[in-house]
């Protein structure tokens, strides 16, 4: 825990086709998107948002924009898959699809 509180506040805005908007301690940057014809877009913010904390918390410290691009794009890359087919239940990693700690 001391470890993730030397970290700096990422702010994450998502702008659906336009991608993914991040500021970090003064730095700014842009994750782009593949475009796709969202389908239905139930369970999206969650997707981003779960896979994103996923990424971050198996970065090393200090976090910077630069090592958080990769959890920012597998976020941005898992929601644009979601909202591909309609259905989020369908496609949303649940109990019986997790993998699971052994």
């Amino acid at each position: 825990l001391e470890e993730r509180e030397r970290r700096g506040t990422l702010v994450v805005k998502t702008r659906g086709a336009a991608g993914v908007h991040a500021c970090l301690d003064g730095e700014a940057g842009d994750v782009p998107v593949t475009p796709v014809t969202a389908v239905d877009t139930t369970g999206a913010g969650d997707t981003f948002v779960g896979t994103l904390v996923a990424g971050l918390l198996a970065l090393p410290a200090p976090l910077t924009l630069a090592t958080a691009r990769p959890a920012l794009v597998a976020a941005a890359a898992a929601a644009t898959d979601l909202i591909a087919s309609r259905g989020a239940r369908r496609t949303t990693p649940g109990p019986r699809t997790a993998p699971t700690e052994e």
